[in-house]
């Protein structure tokens, strides 16, 4: 169970480094210009203290910043074993090479599962039909328009390569 009171200011004391530093490393952000052996430090020792990690404000920053489209997509909703379990149809709103955005999803059957899934992507239209791409819920808005993020783990390199080839 995390500890109430670590602060930032707790860890840097301990490491002997300014607050700011320690805030930088902590939210993970990109004008943090400490070496990677004091991130590793500062992250052990916060997880040594019981930092509460739920308290930082970028923890579900997206990696890189995603390109707006509308780009019709099948889907097929996996379940351990790589079982298709159900199929779908959505409209990709936005997308990076890590993840995009979902809206306009509908299922057919049950809907989605309470245990455990991925979700294979395969979009349908120019410039990118045929990309697929697997991936997990990571944000999820039941407000209109319904919203899923997925975040990317699986993609050829094939894809890959077209889809930052979009994103220029």
């Amino acid at each position: 169970m995390p500890k109430k009171g670590i602060s930032h200011d707790d860890i840097a004391r301990r490491l002997g480094l300014a607050r700011s530093t320690v805030t930088k490393i902590l939210n993970q952000l990109p004008t943090n210009r400490a070496s990677a052996e004091t991130v590793q430090k500062v992250f052990q020792l916060a997880k040594e203290l019981g930092y509460d990690f739920h308290r930082l404000r970028n923890i579900h920053r997206r990696r890189d910043e995603r390109r707006q489209c509308r780009i019709a997509a099948r889907l097929e909703l996996l379940q351990s074993g790589g079982k298709v379990a159900g199929t779908g149809t959505a409209v990709v709103h936005d997308i990076s090479l890590h993840g995009a955005q979902l809206q306009q999803v509908t299922m057919d059957g049950k809907g989605l599962p309470v245990t455990p899934f991925l979700l294979r992507l395969t979009l349908s239209e120019a410039p990118l039909a045929d990309l697929v791409g697997t991936g997990e819920v990571v944000r999820f808005s039941s407000r209109e328009p319904v919203k899923f993020g997925i975040n990317f783990l699986e993609m050829t390199e094939a894809d890959q390569r077209r889809l930052g080839e979009f994103l220029r």
